[in-house]
């Protein structure tokens, strides 16, 4: 299975497993909220390592640490350095679900909350 592949089923599953939560307004048990927190910024790192020796990036000395705090910024520039205009698109291919999960989160906070809005 290749690497993207892996990475972007378990952002999804990842998606899944947090829209109740934030939904029902509840805070997650200490696992769940553990995943929830690191295993994104993990799965971003895991994957940038393994893309850079393919692709033989060679970044600064703690890159992988810096990308683990500030992936979202940070996603966006290695794949825009590595691949061009290319790496653009994957960029919006990566963040699509994050777009689309605010919106089914908006779409059920809605549903949930509609008597109880003032």
């Amino acid at each position: 299975m290749p690497p993207w592949l892996l990475c972007s089923a378990l952002w999804g599953a990842l998606a899944v497993f947090a829209v109740p939560y934030s939904v029902y307004h509840t805070d997650p048990s200490g696992v769940a909220r553990l995943t929830l927190r690191l295993w994104m910024g993990l799965l971003v790192v895991w994957w940038v390592q393994r893309d850079a020796r393919e692709s033989k990036f060679d970044p600064c000395f703690e890159y992988d640490t810096f990308l683990f705090l500030a992936w979202p910024v940070l996603l966006p520039h290695y794949l825009i350095r590595t691949r061009g205009r290319g790496g653009l698109y994957l960029t919006i291919g990566l963040f699509a679900p994050a777009v689309m999960l605010a919106a089914i989160y908006l779409g059920l906070w809605l549903i949930v909350h509609r008597g109880h809005m003032p």
